[in-house]
């Protein structure tokens, strides 16, 4: 009895002996699972602040662009508002310089007719003068 006392506890030794390598074994593979979860987590943590970080920055790209495209059209309006200014202008300068060639040409024409006049008459006087 006592041999297979003794054979029963080795038997329940080793018994204990496996069970404790097997446990052994599975903390240590958990452990190595945890210690590779930790590093997903912080790898996790920063993609996640880099995809914060990324989506402010398009934000703020999007306002530039909002705000950029406010102004292009701010300053077109004025580029317009000034080229239209310019154009009446322009009109009004036209308008003048015809009005002011129109004068010249009817005082020419006036003088002309003057002139015609004058020589006409002195022409008659020349002829006066010589009937005398």
């Amino acid at each position: 009895k006592e041999l297979e006392k003794g054979t029963g506890n080795k038997k329940l030794i080793e018994q204990k002996s496996e069970t404790l390598t097997a446990l052994q074994k599975q903390i240590a593979e958990l452990q190595t699972k945890c210690r590779e979860n930790e590093k997903l987590l912080k790898i996790k943590k920063g993609n996640d602040s880099e995809l914060q970080k990324l989506g402010k920055e398009i934000q703020e790209m999007k306002k530039q662009r909002v705000d950029l495209l406010k102004n292009m059209r701010a300053e077109n309006k004025k580029f317009q508002q000034f080229k239209n200014a310019k154009n009446k202008e322009i009109v009004q300068l036209k308008r003048f310089e015809e009005k002011k060639r129109a004068d010249l040409y009817k005082q020419a024409a006036a003088q002309q007719r003057s002139a015609n006049v004058m020589k006409r008459r002195y022409e008659e006087a020349q002829t006066m003068n010589k009937r005398l």
